[in-house]
């Protein structure tokens, strides 16, 4: 068993927050351009009434994208995480503290799709980046890296999804 106790650190709570919503601006734009495509399509069929709604649609789809994509993101304010991988039982568990209560998620191992591995921590990705969870190696408390690694071998990837600037480390 592999646990992970504690509050996840500023840059690498800003770091996964960024990761997340760059992950869903790229399903926005993508949305925005065919918002636009249509807009195209109507433009050349029905003149200039078809085309302007569409064209207000995607250009709205594509400034929200850009707004989730360049503007900064703050560090989410989340109390004490910790994180179970229990190879036996075969779940993933993560329990946080949020207003006073516990939430509890428990995942089955065989859904975790990636495992990215970065210099501070490890990103479990279920089924896309917006589900991830952030496991910081600072954090490891029971169990050890190589443990976690060898859980996971099958999907561990050497790719710093994270990305931490140097001012940020």
């Amino acid at each position: 068993m592999v646990e992970f106790y504690g509050k996840l650190s500023d840059a690498v709570a800003r770091a996964a927050e960024r990761l997340r919503r760059r992950y869903y601006a790229r399903y926005i734009a993508v949305l925005a351009a065919l918002c636009a495509a249509v807009a195209l399509v109507a433009g050349l069929q029905s003149g200039l009434r078809g085309w302007l709604i569409p064209l207000i649609a995607a250009l709205l789809l594509a400034g929200v994208a850009a707004a989730l994509y360049f503007l900064p993101a703050k560090a989410p304010a989340r109390g004490a995480v910790r994180i179970t991988v229990d190879a036996d039982a075969g779940t993933l568990t993560v329990v946080q503290q949020a207003g006073g209560k516990e939430v509890k998620k428990q995942r089955p191992l065989r859904k975790v799709r990636r495992v990215y591995k970065s210099p501070l921590c490890y990103v479990v990705a279920f089924t896309d980046l917006g589900s991830a969870v952030v496991c910081e190696r600072s954090l490891l408390r029971k169990g050890t890296p190589a443990f976690f690694e060898h859980v996971f071998a099958q999907k561990l990837c050497e790719k710093d999804v994270l990305s931490l600037g140097a001012g940020e480390r």
